[in-house]
Protein backbone atom coordinates (compact mmCIF):
# COMPACT_ATOMS: atom_id res chain seq x y z
CA UNK A 1 0.00 0.00 0.00
CA UNK A 2 1.39 3.69 -0.91
CA UNK A 3 1.96 6.20 1.70
CA UNK A 4 -0.06 9.48 1.53
CA UNK A 5 0.48 13.23 3.34
CA UNK A 6 -2.21 13.74 5.92
CA UNK A 7 -3.33 16.46 8.26
CA UNK A 8 -4.65 15.71 11.82
CA UNK A 9 -7.72 17.62 12.40
CA UNK A 10 -9.31 18.31 15.22
CA UNK A 11 -7.80 18.58 19.22
CA UNK A 12 -5.55 16.11 20.71
CA UNK A 13 -2.82 13.80 20.18
CA UNK A 14 -3.08 9.82 19.22
CA UNK A 15 -0.13 7.33 18.20
CA UNK A 16 0.53 5.30 14.80
CA UNK A 17 0.90 2.25 14.91
CA UNK A 18 4.73 2.51 14.30
CA UNK A 19 4.57 4.39 17.79
CA UNK A 20 4.66 8.18 16.07
CA UNK A 21 2.56 10.54 17.79
CA UNK A 22 0.98 12.58 15.83
CA UNK A 23 -0.59 16.25 17.25
CA UNK A 24 -3.13 18.81 16.17
CA UNK A 25 -2.63 20.61 13.08
CA UNK A 26 0.32 18.06 12.35
CA UNK A 27 0.90 17.03 8.68
CA UNK A 28 2.20 13.53 8.03
CA UNK A 29 3.16 10.95 5.98
CA UNK A 30 2.03 7.70 6.68
CA UNK A 31 0.24 4.26 5.04
CA UNK A 32 -3.72 4.57 5.88
CA UNK A 33 -3.64 0.98 7.94
CA UNK A 34 -0.93 2.37 10.11
CA UNK A 35 -4.11 4.95 11.33
CA UNK A 36 -5.90 3.45 13.96
CA UNK A 37 -9.44 2.82 13.04
CA UNK A 38 -10.92 4.98 16.20
CA UNK A 39 -8.64 8.18 14.88
CA UNK A 40 -9.32 7.61 11.12
CA UNK A 41 -12.36 10.87 11.34
CA UNK A 42 -9.41 12.32 12.59
CA UNK A 43 -7.37 12.78 9.85
CA UNK A 44 -7.68 14.47 6.46
CA UNK A 45 -5.98 12.95 3.11
CA UNK A 46 -3.51 16.50 2.01
CA UNK A 47 -2.87 16.83 -1.69
CA UNK A 48 0.74 16.19 -2.59
CA UNK A 49 2.78 19.19 -3.64
CA UNK A 50 4.73 20.13 -6.98
CA UNK A 51 7.82 18.90 -5.05
CA UNK A 52 5.99 15.26 -4.00
CA UNK A 53 4.85 14.46 -7.42
CA UNK A 54 7.11 12.12 -9.92
CA UNK A 55 8.45 13.59 -12.33
CA UNK A 56 7.56 12.20 -15.57
CA UNK A 57 10.60 12.47 -18.62
CA UNK A 58 9.30 13.04 -22.17
CA UNK A 59 10.93 10.46 -24.52
CA UNK A 60 10.47 12.63 -27.44
CA UNK A 61 10.32 16.69 -27.79
CA UNK A 62 6.72 18.14 -27.27
CA UNK A 63 5.02 18.74 -30.49
CA UNK A 64 5.13 22.38 -31.48
CA UNK A 65 1.61 22.35 -31.88
CA UNK A 66 1.01 21.29 -28.42
CA UNK A 67 1.00 25.05 -26.51
CA UNK A 68 2.78 24.60 -22.51
CA UNK A 69 0.63 24.17 -19.86
CA UNK A 70 0.59 27.69 -17.68
CA UNK A 71 0.03 27.51 -14.25
CA UNK A 72 -3.14 28.82 -12.94
CA UNK A 73 -3.17 31.87 -11.14
CA UNK A 74 -3.72 30.99 -7.02
CA UNK A 75 -7.92 31.57 -5.67
CA UNK A 76 -7.96 34.84 -3.78
CA UNK A 77 -8.67 32.72 -1.28
CA UNK A 78 -5.28 31.13 -0.79
CA UNK A 79 -3.37 34.40 -0.57
CA UNK A 80 -5.57 35.92 3.00
CA UNK A 81 -7.55 34.21 5.77
CA UNK A 82 -10.61 32.19 5.04
CA UNK A 83 -13.70 31.41 6.79
CA UNK A 84 -14.30 27.67 6.68
CA UNK A 85 -17.52 25.68 8.17
CA UNK A 86 -16.76 22.86 10.49
CA UNK A 87 -17.49 19.35 9.29
CA UNK A 88 -20.32 18.27 10.79
CA UNK A 89 -21.36 21.24 12.84
CA UNK A 90 -23.54 23.33 11.20
CA UNK A 91 -23.44 26.91 11.24
CA UNK A 92 -19.90 26.46 12.96
CA UNK A 93 -16.66 28.14 11.49
CA UNK A 94 -12.82 28.12 11.74
CA UNK A 95 -10.69 30.79 10.57
CA UNK A 96 -8.07 29.48 8.43
CA UNK A 97 -4.69 31.20 7.85
CA UNK A 98 -3.11 30.77 3.65
CA UNK A 99 -0.73 28.43 5.12
CA UNK A 100 -3.63 25.95 6.24
CA UNK A 101 -3.55 26.52 10.06
CA UNK A 102 -6.93 26.74 12.13
CA UNK A 103 -6.38 29.87 14.49
CA UNK A 104 -9.25 30.03 16.65
CA UNK A 105 -9.37 27.79 19.78
CA UNK A 106 -12.69 27.27 19.11
CA UNK A 107 -15.36 27.04 16.36
CA UNK A 108 -17.11 30.52 15.62
CA UNK A 109 -20.73 31.62 14.34
CA UNK A 110 -20.82 32.84 11.55
CA UNK A 111 -21.11 36.52 12.53
CA UNK A 112 -18.27 36.29 15.37
CA UNK A 113 -16.13 34.61 12.10
CA UNK A 114 -16.83 37.52 9.66
CA UNK A 115 -15.84 40.10 12.64
CA UNK A 116 -12.40 38.04 12.99
CA UNK A 117 -12.17 37.78 9.03
CA UNK A 118 -12.71 41.27 8.76
CA UNK A 119 -10.16 42.76 11.76
CA UNK A 120 -7.30 40.09 10.34
CA UNK A 121 -7.51 41.75 6.67
CA UNK A 122 -7.80 45.43 8.37
CA UNK A 123 -4.25 44.24 9.50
Amino acid sequence: MAKKRWRKIGGGSFRLRSGRIIKPNQEFVAEESQIPEAFKDLVVEVEPTEQEQPIVRRTAPPSPDIAPEKPEPEAEEEKGYSMVEVEGEEGQYNIVSPSGKVMNDKPLTKEEAEEVLKALEEE
